[in-house]
């Protein structure tokens, strides 16, 4: 074999120069390759990051509609997942090269190309990083459920589905890893959010506050993770990725239940209060979840395979739950109503 095949051909200078006028052809035509890759990178990056200001341009447009309840209009700006894209506001900073929370996970991701792999590895650190600041939400949860006096068995759920978190963080930090080609953890979080104790509320606006991010948060975005992610352990391929998604199906579903009794528990204990901000957050739920626009060059069924359906399968799923969700609360409301007529 010819070696001047092994190289590009414009590394080849031409014929006739001197030994000096060689090198430096070949360190022109070096860097001028270089600065295409880098202007190529840059037009990747900047299409990435105008799809997601596009996507947080109608978070925003929503979250202002003037027809919502504050509550529900900050929902729609959080790290809740279901309804949301692109980066949380409120998430732990990752560190590289840290493998805290990264177990092996064989993946054949050497197959793929690299913008699948660079897509697939952002979307499971998103996942990773929702599963880890719900950690620190149910936490959260806990101390102000306490304060409202809450029985042991809500205090029980609330802990068990932190503990669950903690095992979807682990996972999808290891499959983020996996398709990163690298280690990939949280790293210290010292901005650790914060929110305000029950007991320096009312009582009443304490319910209320707990009863909107039940429904909102832990009934119908969990619901919905449920069943993103029973669909995507159908379709993907890869065993480590399937049998992640069965565990967050499986454990999703239990938390989306005990979401739906802490909504029950709210209503008994704060009555009319609590059915009226209820009342108004079902009115207004949104149609569809928010999605990020697709990225050029991606292919569904790749992204099916590794653990991702597509953004059709998702809206599908996502009125499945929302429509659940409105009518189990309607009956909710109802009994509440026709308790306080007699």
């Amino acid at each position: 074999m010819n070696s001047t095949a092994l190289v590009p051909q414009d590394l080849i200078a031409p014929r006739g120069l001197s030994l000096v006028q060689s090198g430096l052809y070949k360190i022109r035509v070096s860097v001028r390759a270089r600065w295409q890759q880098l202007r190529r990178e840059l037009a990747e990056d900047l299409a990435i990051q105008r799809a997601r200001l596009a996507a947080f341009a109608e978070r925003v447009r929503v979250a202002l509609d003037p027809s919502v309840s504050s509550t529900v209009s900050a929902y729609r700006v959080s790290q809740a997942h279901a309804l949301r894209a692109g980066r949380r506001v409120l998430e732990a900073p990752l560190a590289a090269e840290s493998a805290s929370w990264v177990q092996p996970v064989e993946l054949a991701a050497g197959f793929l190309d690299l913008e699948h792999r660079r897509t697939l590895a952002r979307h499971w650190l998103d996942q990773a990083q929702g599963a880890h600041a719900a950690i620190a939400a149910y936490t959260q949860l806990a101390s102000e459920l306490m304060a409202l006096g809450a029985h042991p068995e809500l205090l029980m759920h609330v802990h068990a589905a932190a503990l669950e978190r903690v095992h979807h963080a682990e996972g999808a930090f290891s499959i983020a890893s996996a398709f990163a080609g690298f280690e990939i953890s949280p790293s210290a979080w010292p901005e650790l959010p914060r929110r305000a104790r029950s007991s320096s509320r009312s009582r009443d606006a304490a319910l209320v506050c707990i009863a909107e991010r039940a429904l909102l948060e832990g009934w119908l975005s969990t619901s919905f993770g449920a069943a993103v992610a029973q669909l995507g352990s159908t379709r993907a391929s890869e065993h480590g990725v399937a049998g992640h998604l069965r565990m967050v199906a499986e454990d999703s579903a239990r938390q989306a239940a005990f979401g739906e009794r802490l909504v029950e528990w709210t209503l008994k204990l704060g009555g009319e209060p609590v059915a009226l901000a209820l009342s108004l957050a079902i009115r207004n739920l949104p149609r569809a979840p928010i999605s990020e626009a697709p990225i050029p060059g991606l292919r569904t069924e790749v992204m099916e395979r590794n653990g991702v359906p597509g953004a059709s399968a998702q809206r599908a799923l996502y009125l499945s739950c929302r429509d659940g969700v409105v009518r189990a609360m309607a009956a909710k409301l109802d009994a509440v109503e026709r308790r306080y007529r007699r």
